[in-house]
């Protein structure tokens, strides 16, 4: 028989677990209402749509609709659809040099060459700025009480703004950030290598001055 399991298969082909929403039943054309009001686009790429409604949020909307459904529930529909969770990710180019890959080999050259000889070098990198004030930051520390933030995180709100410089050898373990207030200026980047180089490598007994630096660029 056609429709029979093969052979060591409970259920036949196809004949998976039956979905929690049916397609056009009153349930789905009512997360299908609430997606189409709170549901943006991608202006070049129209198979590209996005939304800020939780499936949390979407089962209380729900319920107020008549059509209860849970979290989990909705997830899945919503997984089943393309509407997963995802990060923005850094892969559009810029444009690229021809020499870009000739300038990392000579730089992987010259860092090769200093380890050899047992020379010093510095990795050198600036960090995102960090806007002051109650703005809203990622993660979670243990307190006896929440932290309150601003409903939005616009850089007026902000009390200031610091810029982490780091200087870094990544044979000897030796570093040192420093914290800058203003801007990421020429001017910054050269005051905090003279920190380093002026009032930290005599501690670190540092017996010659470091010739490379190694900059991280994106």
């Amino acid at each position: 028989m056609p429709d029979e399991p093969a052979p060591g298969r409970v259920r036949r082909r196809g004949a998976g677990r039956k979905k929690k929403i049916t397609p056009k039943s009153q349930l789905e054309q009512n997360l299908n209402s609430l997606l189409k009001v709170r549901t943006a686009g991608a202006p070049d790429d129209e198979t590209i749509v996005f939304t800020d409604l939780s499936p949390t949020t979407l089962s209380a909307k729900l319920k107020g609709m008549g059509t209860p459904a849970s979290d989990e529930t909705i997830r899945q529909w919503m997984d089943d659809q393309g509407l997963r969770l995802r990060n923005i990710s850094k892969v559009l180019s810029t444009g690229s040099s021809t020499e870009r890959n000739s300038q990392f080999e000579r730089i992987a050259e010259l860092l090769d060459q200093d380890q050899a000889d047992g020379n010093p070098y510095f990795s050198v990198d600036t960090k995102a700025k960090e806007f002051l004030g109650k703005l809203y930051r990622s993660g979670r520390v243990r307190s006896p009480q929440p932290f309150k933030a601003f409903n939005h995180d616009f850089p007026s709100l902000a009390e200031g703004v610091i810029i982490p410089h780091g200087i870094y050898d990544p044979v000897r373990n030796h570093g040192h950030i420093n914290i800058g207030l203003s801007h990421d200026t020429t001017l910054f980047a050269c005051e905090s290598k003279s920190v380093v180089f002026d009032d930290l490598l005599p501690k670190w007994n540092y017996r010659a001055i470091p010739q490379n630096l190694s900059g991280v660029c994106v």
